[in-house]
């Protein structure tokens, strides 16, 4: 992927992590960059996402900032996935804020036939 594409991506996931954790512990305030196998994470100590906000965080307007536009995770996944990256939440999990994942679509996510 191009860097032109990955890079605003990752400014836009960052800078929500930096608003989120605002609300976090002065101590527990982080944002970690990682990789993992194959996916590059970004997860924040903020107070994460809930299940249910979790199955429209990327749809076109939604936004629970206040003055929030609800197009920084709508249009970071539709940038990846025309280069053919996935951009995913993670599930909640006790004690971390939200944790994002870019992983390479796989063929079956592409609509290519994975049968040789």
């Amino acid at each position: 992927v191009y860097p032109s594409t990955l890079l605003p991506v990752f400014a836009n996931l960052v800078d929500n992590a930096l608003h989120w954790i605002g609300s976090a512990d002065r101590g527990a305030r982080k944002i970690m960059l990682d990789c993992d196998g194959e996916a590059l994470t970004i997860t924040d100590t903020g107070p994460g996402i809930t299940a249910r906000d979790a199955a429209f965080v990327f749809d076109f307007g939604f936004t629970r900032r206040d003055g929030g536009r609800g197009l920084g995770l709508y249009i970071s996944r539709q940038v990846l996935e025309r280069e053919g990256w996935m951009l995913e939440l993670d599930p909640p999990e006790e004690g971390r804020g939200a944790r994002f994942r870019i992983t390479p679509a796989s063929k079956d996510d592409k609509g290519e036939d994975t049968d040789d």
